[in-house]
């Protein structure tokens, strides 16, 4: 069974849908900022606001330092 997607605006959510399972799987170990986006080859703001900030906000991804968010030692782990 094949879908075929022709809605520009559903395609789009598959694909980030596919990239954040990715980026979860890639996680299990906790990865610096800099590892994830080498991984994906992803420039750093598109990252912050299309994955980072909204998987940290639902918990797909969880900070290594929590009471530091800007921490240079941090990393995130799913």
């Amino acid at each position: 069974f094949v879908t075929v997607i022709t809605d520009p605006e559903d395609y789009r959510l598959v694909i980030d849908e596919l990239m954040k399972n990715k980026i979860i799987e890639f996680c299990r170990i906790p990865k610096s900022a800099s590892e994830i986006l080498k991984e994906f080859n992803l420039e750093r703001s598109y990252f912050r606001r299309h994955y980072l900030d909204r998987m940290l906000k639902i918990g797909e991804l969880k900070r290594t330092e929590p009471d530091k968010p800007k921490s240079k030692n941090q990393k995130y782990y799913s």
